[in-house]
């Protein structure tokens, strides 16, 4: 896209197109936390705190605290330089879906 922008528009295109894929990515990451937060809020309050009120949650049946979680969790991988190093994400992934096909069968 890069190449193409610059022979067509010339530099300026390179950073519009870098600006359109932040706002793309960022809007993704904002639907990913929510998603998985709400998620594993939900799936931790129905297996630990079943009896809590909902009302008056506590920490771990919010959304913010698996957000916490799941940020803290991939925050090694987004310091990785190598993509040798990211072998352990692709396994990680891999596992979540099958763990998570399993659970929907079930």
């Amino acid at each position: 896209m890069f190449e193409m922008g610059f022979l067509v528009l010339g530099r300026s295109s390179i950073y519009w197109i870098s600006a359109m894929i932040f706002v793309n990515s960022f809007g993704l990451l904002i639907i990913f936390f929510n998603v998985f937060g709400d998620t594993c809020a939900s799936t931790m309050t129905n297996i630990f705190w079943p009896d809590v009120n909902p009302d008056t949650p506590n920490f771990g049946m919010k959304r913010e605290c698996w957000v916490l979680i799941l940020a803290l969790a991939l925050l090694p991988f987004m310091l990785m330089k190598e993509l040798a190093e990211l072998k352990a994400v692709s396994v990680a992934l891999f596992t979540a879906a099958i763990i998570f096909v399993l659970i929907n069968l079930g």
